[in-house]
């Protein structure tokens, strides 16, 4: 089989180069929709660092003992459940898209909650919300659970 230059050419332009159009278009496709997927991740991150940052640091609710320098970690020092503390630690800008709240709950000799919300937590439109719960130690008091609650 003799096949001539204009022949070659024509294979490559009736064949291949549609095959190779689709596929990159195929794998572009695949990359611009991958950004929601993406999203989800880098929230369920975003979530999970926050929620350490918050049980397990000694500057955010992780109770600190001063006598022996230690902080332990997954027991909540009631006293650090403060606006100003819980802001500091969730670090998230005031304009953020993300409207959160904590809560803990605990017994004494009935049961008790202590609990805060950002200021964008009743206004903010409830798209995605995600709550997250965990068992903690309460400095003082025994077992009890915190709950991060988020709207995006």
């Amino acid at each position: 089989m003799n096949i001539s230059i204009s022949d070659k050419m024509l294979y490559w332009l009736l064949i291949f180069l549609p095959l190779l159009s689709l596929v990159f278009g195929l794998i572009l496709a695949l990359i611009l929709s991958s950004g929601d997927a993406t999203k989800g991740v880098y929230e369920g991150v975003q979530q999970k660092l926050i929620e350490s940052r918050m049980m397990y640091s000694p500057n955010c609710l992780a109770y600190y003992d001063e006598a022996n320098g230690r902080t332990y970690s997954g027991t909540i020092d009631l006293k650090k459940m403060s606006e100003k503390n819980i802001r500091t630690c969730i670090d998230l800008k005031s304009n953020s898209e993300i409207a959160y709240s904590v809560e803990i709950e605990y017994e004494t000799k009935e049961k008790r909650i202590q609990e805060y919300k950002s200021s964008n937590f009743a206004t903010k439109p409830r798209k995605k919300s995600e709550t997250n719960t965990y068992p903690v130690q309460i400095y003082g008091y025994g077992p009890g659970k915190i709950t991060f609650t988020y709207i995006y």
